[in-house]
């Protein structure tokens, strides 16, 4: 982010007491108060920037130089401290005309530059409408927006709940998702198949656990990774037709994850059942010549998988190992099945949450990725981040679901709709009360132009 990066608003919050008072400041001069609890009554103030949600707070600026005195008059640098505002000096500065008049113009002024900290100290107000503004740090993104999502009211059994995945449009309204294990202790799951225009899901038991499930140019036929095998699908029948085993054959505990389809070519990896050892593969299969390629084998749950271009025409393969909470991108040979060096896009070290399953936005700039935050909490994210930054964009809210699982763009009637999956997996009887909606899809309006999505991919078979 450039230091010339313009603020439109800024949030600031005053001390008060054990509490703070935050209050948006816009050009309109309109501002919003809202009571947040805090731990202590030290002069720890943070100004936010960008669009609010007081559930979420993601950035913080710094204050660093003295530059506007509200009441138009020179106050000390040393005046009092902070504590000593009292309620009814707030409401005069801020109904105070040169409060609101004078605050928009330094916003224009501000210098930002990028750093990730979740807070910051700093002395903001102080009595005698004394504010520091000019210079200001950003740290974090300054413009998340929050997007709420909707439960898809279907029936749902205990088994589909615990661990869906790969959502995948199949056309208008329709997408096929995997149940990849029906409980803690089973070795087996499904391929369903939901439809927005009826409401209806048909499930179909497969015989074992399936990491992905893409349809196939054959009406009715998916290919799906299961266990450590490939195979076809056919839905008519309930048959499963294995074209390659044995992945993984050298090691013990993994099963195929997540994957995608490129070309008549299949990328995908495998995931190591403890979650803790670094022996899953990345793998390729050309079918052209039915060979199978492991591009890496230090993996450890092998997740959200996308196929993006450079001007140049070279190929990326973007990747998230989920434990390492980077999503980065490899450059891909499909004739030699080698990658390149990789390149982080979105750093996610010191998140709480996993990044699980990804799709990009139709046009390539974005990436969309579900967070799996293994505990409970009153909601879920998945969230866009630009590709070209690393910055956050948006995110997706699943109320009473914390662990997303993965995304889909889905078209319906003549608009873009991003499906996510949850799960149930790792929950306790506790956890599962508190978040009432874990294991369930939602649904969001995407705000993108319809006409921009392209279908994805079928299995050539």
């Amino acid at each position: 982010m450039a230091a010339t990066d313009r603020v439109e608003r800024i949030l600031v919050l005053l001390p008060k007491n054990k509490r703070v008072i935050p209050v948006l400041i816009e050009p309109s001069a309109a501002f919003l108060l809202q009571q947040l609890e805090v731990k202590d009554s030290s002069d720890r103030v943070l100004l936010l920037a960008g669009d609010v949600n007081f559930c979420n707070i993601i950035v913080a600026v710094q204050v660093l130089t003295l530059s506007f005195v509200a009441d138009q008059s020179m106050a000390s640098a040393e005046s009092e401290s902070p504590h000593d505002i009292d309620g009814h000096e707030n409401r005069s500065l801020m109904e105070s005309e040169g409060f609101w008049v004078g605050l928009p113009s330094i916003l224009g002024d501000c210098r930002v530059a990028a750093k990730r900290v979740m807070s910051a100290g700093c002395t903001v107000l102080r009595p005698h409408a004394k504010l520091w503004a000019l210079n200001v740090e950003l740290i974090g993104n300054c413009m998340t927006t929050i997007h709420s999502t909707t439960v898809l009211d279907f029936p749902m059994t205990a088994a589909q709940r615990f661990l869906p995945e790969g959502p995948y449009p199949l056309g208008d309204g329709r997408f096929s998702w995997v149940a990849i294990q029906h409980g803690a202790d089973a070795k087996a799951g499904s391929l369903n198949i939901f439809d927005m225009n009826t409401g209806a899901n048909q499930s179909f038991d497969l015989p074992g656990r399936p990491g992905f499930a893409f349809p196939c140019k054959s009406p009715g036929k998916f290919v799906v990774g299961c266990e450590r095998s490939l195979g076809i699908f056919d839905t008519a029948d309930g048959s499963f037709e294995l074209f390659c085993q044995h992945v993984d054959a050298d090691v013990q505990n993994t099963i195929i994850n997540d994957g995608l389809v490129i070309n008549d070519n299949l990328i995908f990896g495998t995931k190591d059942l403890e979650f803790n050892n670094e022996k899953a593969g990345l793998y390729l299969y050309r079918k052209r010549d039915k060979h199978l390629v492991r591009m890496r084998d230090d993996q450890i749950c092998s997740n959200g998988k996308a196929i993006r271009y450079e001007p140049d025409g070279s190929m990326w393969l973007v990747d998230i190992d989920s434990p390492t909470r980077k999503i980065v991108s490899y450059p891909i040979n499909i004739d030699s099945g080698k990658l390149g060096k990789p390149t982080v896009l979105v750093d996610l070290t010191n998140d709480e949450a996993v990044p699980d399953g990804a799709i990009l936005t139709p046009e390539g700039k974005g990436i969309i990725v579900s967070m799996f935050l293994p505990k409970a909490a009153p909601v879920g994210q998945t969230r866009l981040y630009d590709i070209g930054t690393g910055k956050l964009l948006c995110v997706w809210e699943t109320q009473g679901s914390p662990q997303n699982t993965c995304p889909a763009i889905v078209p319906h009637e003549g608009k873009l709709k991003l499906v996510i999956t949850t799960a149930v997996e790792n929950m306790s009887e506790a956890d599962f009360k508190t978040c009432p909606n874990a294991g369930r899809l939602f649904i969001a309006e995407l705000p993108l132009p319809y006409d921009s999505f392209v279908m994805p991919p079928v299995f050539p078979v």
